[in-house]
């Protein structure tokens, strides 16, 4: 059943190359992709922080099914078939966290589900550094962008000296 799942190599499913949709965004080694760009071409998917190629030729095209659209609280999204396989936890205490692999159409409302976890991947190797990253969030989140300047609210003292340029 998993001979020809992408992603055999770390996980088991009921079926293979689970269906959603196009524009879908997958995390690969060469950053956020959408499923349209990695038809039929193989890459390598971050899952948890950790790179695995593809071991076929990428996603391909299954056909067309009614898609479900799934939210969390947070905001993330994903559009996806009812029988696509989601990590939901099934047991969570402050020691412990199981979980169980559901077909989307049976999620409940204030199901927790398992999203990935990329905050251990190291190194970068776009143009710019991660505190212009930084800068780049709080003008974002937080600044002001104004005719001739932009303005940054920046509490944290930390966060403050990197904005003033100190290393």
């Amino acid at each position: 059943m998993n001979r020809d799942n992408n992603l055999s190599y770390c996980e088991v499913i009921e079926a293979t190359n689970p269906c959603v949709t196009a524009d879908t965004w997958v995390m690969t080694e060469l950053g956020a992709r959408q499923v349209r760009e990695l038809i039929g071409k193989p890459f390598a998917a971050l899952i948890d922080g950790k790179s695995y190629p593809t071991e076929s030729q990428g996603f391909f095209f299954t056909g067309t099914k009614p898609v479900l659209s799934l939210q969390t609280a947070e905001g993330h999204s994903l559009r996806l078939t009812a029988d696509h396989p989601v990590l939901r936890v099934s047991k969570m205490t402050r020691h412990i966290r199981e979980t169980e692999w559901v077909k989307a159409g049976e999620l409940k409302p204030n199901d927790q589900i398992v999203l990935h976890d990329h905050r251990a991947r190291q190194g970068w190797s776009g143009v710019h550094s991660e505190d212009e990253g930084y800068l780049i969030g709080l003008l974002i989140g937080d600044g002001t962008l104004k005719n001739d300047k932009a303005v940054l609210s920046v509490w944290d003292v930390a966060a403050l000296k990197i904005a003033n340029g100190a290393d």
